[in-house]
């Protein structure tokens, strides 16, 4: 559209051949400039590419117009409506270009008025593009994850799970322990192929079975977690602290009821209420992953299969590939016996007030866990933070005034164009124009005066800044 209005506005040639001659030199010196200009060109390895995509783009477009044109004839031929009043009604294409063509050539006759016009909105789009710019820049980028959960929070879990380092552990506590109910919990499991298990039996000792993992939670947690509490069937968090909970399987395999004694690596603790196993397989935290601890064994196995390491991407979607351990080989304890027992915390949870909390506290924990995801529930669901590359505008607000000059500035234009051209309105009526063909021909000078400003602004703008960084 640049080179075909450069084209018609300066040389307004008569002939087909001058047309297309002129219009292909306007384009390639377009194209030129924007070649040695513009930043994509010298990112992309291919750039003659873009001249190309340009050209078929013409050259199909041209190939469709005149086999639609062909089709539409042909097929009216056929309809034999070739010689009856459809036959001279005008297409809206041939309309607009038309419209276009006296739009262009009033303007051609005020060279004055038009060159002050096309100036002023030259400058216009220089001053916008140069006073404006995206950048990239570090900033948190969201990821929906789940719908929102019955409470509010921010979770943390390295992204390939394992372990968290006790540091970080501190570091939460000392930051937003004040704020909110900061939670750990430990998990013990094998941590490699081949790792042993351990054992639960009787306090005497008897009736021994072997188990993969324990879960360790706080009774803090616990109060703000209906779901858990429901789980383990208990009205008072406190109970978990010298209680053992165990499956249905598990307990029949020991021979145990509610209230027995069991020894688990050398901590006597009571049996607990006996675990529905479906229902502990069901009970996920606020990222839809299980509560069930990994099993380590099978991921180390799953890792040295992998051909290569997997990229920063995806580190939001790895996690769910991991198998948790069987849920009759687990069992449940206060997250301080759980540590005891040779436990390492792996997951970390802060309980806020509202969504809003939790909202600026995932986004701070995020800044302080570069690359790394942390979940918290927000207003309309759960969300996956992550510090990443974010684009960013600048010089937007200071761009106002500018904007709403240049838009009076042509507005101003229109109309004075529409008081001059008063008499060539009426002669359009008279002809039998509709109203809305008449005021084509307005919107397509509009038309025009936009493309040579947007398009010439911009030239002058990537060619200044080429210079000034040569």
């Amino acid at each position: 559209p640049f080179a075909f209005a450069l084209e018609r506005l300066l040389i307004g040639s008569t002939m087909i051949y001058k047309q297309m001659s002129w219009f292909s030199l306007f384009f390639i010196l377009t194209f030129m400039i924007l070649y040695y200009t513009h930043p994509a060109f010298a990112v992309a390895q291919t750039p003659i590419i873009i001249f190309l995509g340009f050209a078929v783009v013409v050259l199909s477009s041209l190939v469709i117009f005149i086999i639609m044109q062909k089709f539409e004839v042909e097929l009216k031929a056929m309809q034999g409506m070739t010689s009856t009043v459809h036959a001279a009604d005008i297409s809206r294409f041939n309309t607009v270009m038309a419209a276009m063509s006296m739009g262009i050539s009033t303007m051609r006759r005020r060279p004055l008025r038009t060159a002050l016009t096309a100036v002023t909105i030259i400058l216009l789009t220089f001053t916008i593009l140069c006073f404006a710019s995206f950048d990239t820049q570090r900033g948190i980028v969201r990821f929906f994850s789940a719908p929102s959960p019955g409470y509010s929070g921010v979770l943390y879990h390295p992204p390939r799970w394992g372990t968290i380092n006790p540091d970080y552990v501190e570091l939460v506590k000392a930051r937003w322990a004040q704020e909110a109910t900061v939670t750990t919990r430990h998990w013990v499991c094998p941590e490699f192929p081949g790792d042993p298990d351990f054992v639960v039996g009787h306090a005497d000792g008897s009736n021994p079975v072997v188990l993969k993992g324990i879960l360790g939670i706080q009774p803090e947690e616990l109060a703000h977690r209906a779901d858990l509490r429901e789980m383990l069937q208990i009205d008072d968090p406190q109970r978990i602290r010298d209680h053992v909970f165990i499956t249905e399987a598990v307990a029949e395999l020991l021979g145990v009821q509610p209230g027995d004694q069991v020894v688990i690596k050398g901590i006597r603790l009571t049996v607990g209420p006996l675990l529905n196993a479906t229902r502990l397989s069901a009970i996920v935290d606020m990222d839809n992953t299980s509560v069930i601890p990994i099993d380590y064994a099978q991921m180390q196995e799953t890792e040295a299969r992998q051909s290569a390491a997997s990229s920063p991407e995806d580190m939001l979607t790895e996690q769910g590939n991991w198998a948790n351990l069987p849920t009759d080989s687990v069992v449940l304890m206060s997250d301080r016996n759980c540590e005891i027992a040779g436990g390492k915390v792996s997951v970390i949870h802060l309980y806020t007030r509202d969504t809003q909390d939790a909202s600026v506290f995932a986004e701070d924990l995020a800044r302080m866990m570069d690359r790394t995801p942390i979940v918290a529930t927000r207003a309309d669901g759960v969300y996956r933070h992550i510090q990443g590359t974010v684009v960013a505008a600048s010089g937007v607000g200071d761009l106002l005034f500018p904007v709403l000059l240049g838009g009076l500035v042509i507005f101003g234009t229109m109309l004075g164009s529409v008081a001059d051209r008063e008499k060539e309105i009426y002669t359009f009526s008279a002809l039998g124009l509709a109203p809305p063909h008449v005021a084509s021909l307005f919107f397509a000078e509009a038309l025009v005066y936009s493309v040579l400003g947007g398009m010439g602004g911009y030239l002058i703008a990537q060619g200044t800044m080429k210079l000034l960084t040569f």
